[in-house]
């Protein structure tokens, strides 16, 4: 498959890739999707990664935009979105390591889904950290994306969890959000202690970012959504595979493109060479 282009949808959040050439992808075309996230890389808005460590780079994106599908699209009984809430778990005692750790909080996330007694099992995502300081012990970062409302949430978080010190706090936007989370991973990223394991893991059930590099369907998106000036646009050319990239970040919330691509999915059904100003006119 070759494309010029592929779309990123995380919730309301858009990520659009466009190249001046066609790139190649499958399973059969490992460099050159390395390639491309050494361009995705050189895009960066915020992290900085180093040229030489895609794995932190990739890891970082991968929160990001699961942040971005999740944050405010979860909402309770009346329809009602729940706020996000950051907590972070430390341990009084020295647990080091976290093949001693994470089994506590496994047994934490257990106790508090019976706490909470919601009939949805709670949606979270949360990264590993190290202290810095004198000790070394693990703590946790963590986004709740369906956590009610709790009276006195600072004491109750302190009963359920059990182990040291807690901090409960509500985000400050989405930006801010997968901003402050996704930072502890760098620092951890070579820390040895993390070697063979994860540094960020999720609830199951979460919401994912879809990505599609079919050339037309994006196209297709990208007349609607091209209507509206995007967050955020960046161009940025690499020597080494001598491609231009034009990133664009857009924020939609009007726009619902699932409905569009079951529009194209069915009109591509009957002309599959239809071009997508046609496919427009068709709508």
């Amino acid at each position: 498959m070759t494309s010029n282009q592929k779309i990123v949808i995380c919730g309301n959040t858009i990520h659009h890739y466009k190249y001046n050439k066609q790139i190649i992808y499958g399973t059969d075309n490992k460099e050159k999707v390395n390639a491309e996230l050494y361009r995705e890389m050189a895009n960066s808005e915020s992290d900085q990664p180093r040229p030489d460590d895609p794995n932190a780079y990739r890891v970082k994106r991968n929160i990001r935009r699961i942040i971005e599908s999740n944050a405010g699209h979860w909402t309770n009984r009346n329809g009602n979105r729940f706020l996000p809430i950051f907590v972070t778990l430390t341990f009084e005692a020295d647990v080091e390591t976290v093949q001693e750790a994470n089994p506590i909080f496994k047994r934490f996330i257990q106790r508090l889904n019976r706490r909470v007694n919601s009939k949805e099992v709670l949606k979270y995502i949360v990264t590993v950290e190290f202290q810095k300081l004198n000790r070394k012990a693990v703590h946790y970062h963590m986004v709740f994306f369906n956590l009610p409302w709790i009276p006195k949430i600072y004491d109750f978080f302190n009963e359920v969890w059990g182990q040291g010190n807690v901090n409960v706090k509500a985000t400050n936007g989405l930006t801010h959000l997968k901003n402050y989370i996704a930072k502890y991973i760098s620092k951890e990223e070579r820390d040895v202690r993390l070697m063979g394991r994860k540094k960020y893991f999720c609830a199951r059930g979460l919401k994912r970012p879809i990505e599609y590099r079919d050339q037309i369907l994006v196209e297709f998106l990208m007349l609607d959504i091209e209507k509206q000036p995007p967050e955020y646009r960046k161009e940025y050319y690499s020597e080494d595979t001598q491609i231009l990239t034009t990133y664009s970040c857009y924020e939609q919330r009007k726009l619902n493109p699932y409905s569009k691509i079951r529009q194209y999915q069915t009109l591509i059904k009957h002309n599959k060479t239809l071009l997508p100003e046609q496919l427009s006119f068709s709508l």
